[in-house]
């Protein structure tokens, strides 16, 4: 598929979205979900149009200046050994993955600490920054330390990524879906492109079948836990070690290549 027919699939995408009812930060935040459940599932861009169709009648979808696709920057940090990656590749639980984030649609960047409990659960916690940190001081380090018990002078930003995101919400089922295209992971060597796949986040208080879980089965789109950390890394340093996602990544691309899926690098 070439940029053309990607850029078409967004069009599609946008137009799709159009047909939704909306609704504003302020709505959305009410269930911000920071302590919550969430399963992933990795599919490929054509689907998209298809999956909204069928979910448009049960779901809002955020708005912020009359847009409902938002640009977003995320820096990474890990140490120089790639620890934090390597407690997800390995699958320990009680991890933890940090960020700084710009919200490009509103103009505000946070610090943000994600843990996966023991529990499975997924706790966000996060302070406000000016914009993205290389190095971290003050309250920065002593926040770090506090959520994650990590040394913040360990930490080298490692991976950026940029993409763009539409979220979904259902009020009745207490339930927010972000879903994330364009993607395009980054250091300060390399950059690759993944134009094709599409990134959904169901973000619940407790796992349940819903509306939206019920297609994606139905479309044969199973469950898929890879963050955009992991890919990202995945993808930028061949050296790491990957075998827990191997097989998700065969089944994957054996899948898109119904579509032509290409990835492109520099």
């Amino acid at each position: 598929m070439s940029d053309i027919g990607i850029d078409s699939y967004i069009k599609s995408v946008i137009n799709k979205l159009q047909e939704f009812e909306s609704l504003d930060l302020s709505e959305i935040n009410k269930l911000s979900l920071m302590d919550r459940v969430d399963v992933k599932y990795v599919v490929p861009l054509p689907l998209l149009y298809q999956i909204l169709d069928q979910c448009q009648p049960q779901y809002k979808v955020l708005e912020i200046n009359e847009e409902r696709l938002h640009d977003y920057d995320t820096q990474y940090y890990d140490t120089h050994d790639f620890k934090l990656y390597s407690k997800h590749q390995a699958g320990h639980l009680n991890r933890f993955k940090i960020r700084t984030r710009k919200y490009q649609s509103t103009a505000v960047s946070f610090l943000e600490i994600k843990h996966k409990t023991n529990k499975q659960r997924t706790i966000k916690s996060r302070v406000g920054v000016v914009d993205y940190q290389y190095k971290f001081e003050g309250k920065e380090n002593v926040f770090i330390s506090a959520t994650s018990g990590i040394i913040a002078e360990d930490l080298k930003p490692n991976l950026h990524v940029h993409y763009k995101r539409f979220t979904l919400l259902n009020v009745e089922s207490q339930e927010r879906i972000t879903i994330d295209v364009d993607l395009t992971f980054s250091n300060m060597a390399i950059k690759k492109s993944y134009g094709q796949v599409v990134i959904i986040e169901v973000k619940q208080n407790k796992i349940k079948k819903s509306f939206f879980t019920n297609i994606l089965k139905e479309l044969q789109v199973a469950p898929g836990s890879i963050s955009k950390y992991c890919l990202g890394c995945i993808s930028l340093y061949p050296h790491l070690k990957m075998n827990r996602f191997k097989l998700k990544l065969t089944k994957f691309h054996k899948k898109l290549e119904e579509y032509d899926f290409i990835t492109s690098g520099t």
